[in-house]
């Protein structure tokens, strides 16, 4: 599993490198009915690895969207319904702007 950005409810938005440009893309925003999509996406992706008896699960990076304490118990939460170990691994999103040792 790669990419989970628990907590956004946007996705698909391309940003450029300097601030004062405005994003390249939109982006798409999708609540269905009251769910996000990342929410919806990862519960059916957890019960779907429960199905295949996986023994152990790689969760690779970008678990959260805004670094926040909330978002990192929210994908806990999630993951904790796995049946199989998992580890993770940190991607951008688990990290303050630019500093690589938050």
């Amino acid at each position: 599993m790669n990419d989970l950005h628990v907590g956004e409810d946007i996705s698909g938005v391309m940003i450029p490198p300097v601030k004062w440009l405005p994003p390249f893309t939109p982006g798409k925003t999708w609540r269905f009915p009251v769910d996000n999509y990342w929410d919806f996406a990862l519960r059916h992706t957890v019960r779907e690895i429960n199905r295949t008896e996986a023994e152990l699960v790689i969760v690779n990076g970008d678990l959260t969207s805004w670094f926040s304490p909330e978002e990192f118990a929210l994908v806990k939460h999630r993951l904790d319904r796995l049946t199989a170990t998992y580890h993770v691994t940190r991607g951008n999103h688990e990290r303050v702007e630019d500093h690589p040792e938050d």
